[in-house]
């Protein structure tokens, strides 16, 4: 069985000696490598493109996956504007529809809420809305009349088993319910108006920001 090696170059100040260093090493029979987040890093996608083809070897495959939420004009400019990227990628990106099809919708919507349920009971069982199981259910998002990916059905579902109303969009309530966390694990009272438990909440949600998007960077990398 071939040893799946996995390594995160995109935190490294140095990306295109990092991806020259890893085409080199011939220890492996070829490389896989995944960018995702590609709509808003054309540079990088640019500088692997130019890093690869020049140095292709038909004895050693790269093969390389651009993750991104949809394409578009994003991607038009760069076949244009990057000949390597011409070259290496297909012109076509592959895509799928983020809708999810009607007739799986409500049985994965249920199975979801249960399986929070679940996991809320374990972690402090107040979170659970004690009459969620027979509330009715987001009609709307369960119907054609309303989008519906499995992370927008994934939140509707939480939001039902807290018994969380929507006083706006599934997206604005989900900020909110994570504003309603930071408030319960630093025990700050939820119907008070405090500018410091304000400040409290905002420097929190920062600093996870941050080591959220720290992750995978070298210790150069963070200091600079």
């Amino acid at each position: 069985m071939r040893r799946l090696i996995k390594k995160n170059i995109t935190g490294e100040v140095d990306f295109e000696n990092r991806v020259k260093r890893l085409l080199k090493d011939r220890t492996r029979k070829g490389i896989f490598l995944v960018l995702d987040y590609a709509e808003v890093r054309q540079t990088d996608v640019k500088r692997l493109a130019n890093v690869v083809t020049q140095m292709s070897n038909d004895d050693f495959p790269v093969r390389i996956l651009l993750l991104a939420r949809k394409a578009g004009q994003w991607w038009d400019e760069l076949l244009t504007e990057s000949r390597s990227v011409k070259l290496l990628f297909d012109s076509v990106p592959m895509t799928h529809e983020n809708d999810f099809p009607v007739e799986y919708r409500e049985k994965f919507f249920m199975k979801t809420a249960e399986a929070f349920a679940s996991k809320l009971k374990l972690a402090n069982k107040e979170l659970i809305s004690p009459t969620w199981s027979a509330q009715p259910m987001p009609s709307e998002r369960l119907s054609k009349l309303m989008d519906a990916s499995p992370l927008l059905l994934s939140f509707e579902a939480y939001l039902y088993v807290r018994g969380v109303a929507e006083d706006e969009s599934v997206m604005v309530e989900m900020k909110r319910e994570e504003r309603r966390h930071w408030m319960r694990s630093l025990k700050v009272d939820m119907l008070g108006e405090n500018k410091t438990h304000d400040y409290m909440i905002e420097a929190m949600q920062f600093c996870t920001s941050l080591i959220t998007l720290l992750q995978g960077t070298t210790l150069q990398a963070y200091d600079e």
